[in-house]
């Protein structure tokens, strides 16, 4: 079947040289059903050796009107689509016109726009990394994709159904020919790959006239609300899925001992593994403070966020449940909503009782962008940047929202505009509620990362979030500053404390062979959820007893000492090795216990510090049962896991009457052990990282 005709229409203001390059990367595309249309005043333009082509056609303009020029190609133009080049630019690679076309035939579109690339110094910077992604272009996102990509700002490179180009008016800017394609409603896409080019000698790329713009995406008009009635039981909304349920732990810790009086917590969840499911009913038995209700969003609510494209998103599904609270808690008329990766360090009654007045949100700056002029919040809010706010913590006012059907609004406007947002739900909350929303005093969402020597006001949220990655659950080795590290230990504290109220957990001994010298695997000690460990220090230790925050450790001379160990387990690191996640002694102590073993290997990755470069092997997560008679013949099946003293977790009273048995290094005690022991095991998932 013939592929559809394609005009490559080209106006030619003043001759150059460059022409013959524009022209070149036309006739070496692969595409095979292709037209070439010049527009121009002057009578003999050098064509050179494809002067003689017959698809080319050459037709004249009166005068050097570039408007007429693009209007009167179009006219003669005989292909279904046309493309616009500029004669200084020109096509990306052998197959730009096949891969248009592939996407405009796959999605039945009328415009196709894409990325550029740069041509400099005889180099193509070409953006790579989401080259199978389409994204729609409609009505309601323009304006976000507008401000985002220049393209948008150029009539170059796009393929175009003829009956749209037919429509557009040649004589406004590009900006506006592009804005009337998506006024006209046509199918225009997206998409990240790189299909033409600009020349540097062209100077800069044009930027988008914000006075020339019409289509703005809607927002929720300011509304006029009724005196609210404040409940006097504080209700609180949480959102969780597997992936982030165990981080939900500080937080519930935390707001149990700071609440004065009962608090309602709605837990909304689609699906939680038996697991998860069981710890959160054990922690609704334990927090005595805390009524915890889980919330199961059904099929429809669902499949209606599922809509949300993800495309462009950092975030699961999972950060959009806050917009179903109106459906799903219908009898509540009033919740703060809390981000699962914070903590509350006092009482919050009077953020609960605080009015919104004529708004039907309360929230807080998100200061790392509203204290930065050229930050994203004013970029995308424009004047009204310096009220955009972090979507951690928000008061909402379910009452008004069910009446103006807020959940239905604002995942029609999230659905046609979540593929321009930088930061997901947090963007399309702020620029559709922005004129119905109560900016309240930055305490109740203290972001870490902002957090500086003066504490003051003292936070009644602490909230982990920003670029920086400053998680209590992720090496941290960079973050000196002393109110930071309060602060992340403080959460730490917290996640162990309520593990230790809903399960009794033997207590470990962490055994550093070597001495404790690096921040990074001190750091990797403190951030452990396991709740019950001390850590004993065979050799230097080059940490203050204030570093260790409020983990129990002693340092001991020989191991013979290790008698007097308070652990029913050991958990041997060696030299500058270090735990990998901040739940691997839990996961490895779960599973000892559960099966009854008496020694456990783990799997380690490799760091080797000189080339910077992690070594992963390859993990089942399986517990294998070790069959190999020595504990060298297991390192050669096993890349040295087994090897010196790292990794590896064996019962106190097994390593102890081996210990009195024998005056032996711990590598020879270790080997002795393997062995002995009958209930071994090799558990095949990365726990620790071997560093060389």
């Amino acid at each position: 079947m013939e592929k559809e005709l394609i005009s490559v229409l080209i106006p030619v203001l003043e001759e150059n040289n460059l022409l013959l390059s524009c022209l070149q990367t036309i006739f070496e595309q692969d595409y095979p059903n292709i037209e070439i249309i010049i527009s121009t005043k002057h009578k003999k333009i050098n064509l050179g050796n494809f002067a003689n082509d017959s698809r080319i056609r050459v037709i004249y303009t009166s005068e050097d009107d570039l408007a007429m020029m693009r209007s009167k190609a179009v006219e003669k133009a005989k292909g279904e689509f046309i493309v616009f080049l500029d004669p200084r630019g020109g096509l990306v690679g052998q197959n730009a016109l096949t891969r248009m076309f592939y996407f405009i035939e796959e999605k039945n579109l009328d415009v196709f726009i894409s990325n550029l690339t740069k041509f400099a110094n005889n180099i193509f910077r070409i953006e790579t990394g989401k080259n199978d992604i389409l994204e729609e272009i409609n009505p309601i996102n323009y304006y976000f994709y507008l401000k985002k990509f220049r393209e948008l700002c150029l009539l170059e490179g796009k393929l175009i159904r003829k009956s749209f180009a037919k429509l557009i008016d040649y004589g406004q800017s590009e900006q506006k020919m592009i804005e009337q394609l998506v006024k006209l409603k046509a199918n225009v896409a997206w998409y990240y790959g790189n299909t033409f080019f600009w020349r540097k000698e062209r100077g800069e790329l044009p930027r988008y006239n914000l006075a020339e713009t019409e289509l703005y995406p809607p927002v929720l008009p300011k509304q006029a609300i009724s005196e609210e009635q404040i409940p006097s039981e504080i209700n609180i909304l949480l959102c969780v899925d597997d992936n982030y349920c165990s981080k939900l732990y500080a937080l519930l810790h935390s707001l149990n001992q700071t609440t004065i009086n009962e608090v309602s917590v709605y837990i909304v969840y689609r699906e939680l593994n038996v697991q998860n499911l069981t710890v959160l009913l054990k922690i609704a038995t334990q927090l005595r403070m805390l009524k915890i209700i889980p919330v199961k969003i059904d099929d429809y609510y669902y499949e209606q966020l599922r809509l949300i494209s993800l495309h462009n998103s950092k975030l699961p599904l999972s950060t959009y449940y806050r917009f179903l609270a109106t459906k799903l808690l219908p009898q509540i008329d009033r919740i703060i909503y809390l981000d699962i990766d914070m903590l509350v360090t006092a009482d919050l009654t009077t953020l609960w009782q605080t009015p919104l007045g004529n708004n039907i949100i309360g929230a807080c700056r998100d200061l790392p962008f509203t204290e930065k002029e050229n930050s994203w919040s004013y970029k995308f809010l424009g004047n009204k940047g310096n009220d955009y706010f972090n979507a951690g913590m928000l008061i909402m006012n379910l009452a008004a929202m069910r009446k103006i059907n807020l959940f239905e609004r604002i995942t029609d406007f999230t659905q046609k505009a979540a593929n321009a947002f930088l930061l997901d739900d947090q963007d399309a909350l702020n620029f559709f509620l922005q004129d119905n929303v109560k900016i309240l005093d930055s305490k109740y969402n203290m972001i870490l990362s902002y957090i500086d020597n003066i504490e003051n006001p003292r936070p009644v949220i602490v909230h982990y979030c920003g670029f920086d990655g400053v998680k209590p659950w992720n090496l941290n080795m960079h973050v000196n500053y002393e109110l930071k590290v309060k602060y992340l230990n403080c959460h730490r504290k917290n996640t162990r404390d309520l593990l230790y109220k809903i399960a009794n957990f033997p207590k470990v001994s962490i055994v550093i062979m070597g001495g404790l010298k690096e921040k990074r695997k001190l750091e990797s000690l403190l951030f452990q959820a396991y709740p019950n460990f001390e850590i004993i220090i065979l050799g230097d230790n080059a940490f203050s007893s204030e570093d260790f925050a409020d983990i129990k450790y002693s340092s001991i001379e020989s191991l013979a000492e290790l008698v007097n160990a308070q652990g029913e387990y050991f958990f041997f690191l060696d030299g500058k090795d270090y735990l990998k996640k901040y739940d691997s002694l839990l996961n490895i102590m779960t599973v000892a216990i559960n099966n009854h073993i008496d020694l456990l290997l783990t799997q380690s990755m490799q760091l080797v510090e000189k080339e910077g470069l992690f070594y992963i092997n390859k993990e089942s997560k399986q517990l294998i049962p070790i069959e190999e008679p020595s504990l060298t013949a297991f390192n050669d099946k096993h890349g040295n896991d087994g090897g010196a003293s790292s990794g590896i977790l064996c019962s106190k009273k097994d390593f102890v009457k081996f210990l009195n048995e024998n005056e032996l290094g711990i590598e020879k005690i270790l080997q002795g052990l393997y062995e002995r022991v009958l209930n071994k095991y090799y558990l095949e998932e990365i726990v620790w990282v071997k560093v060389e």
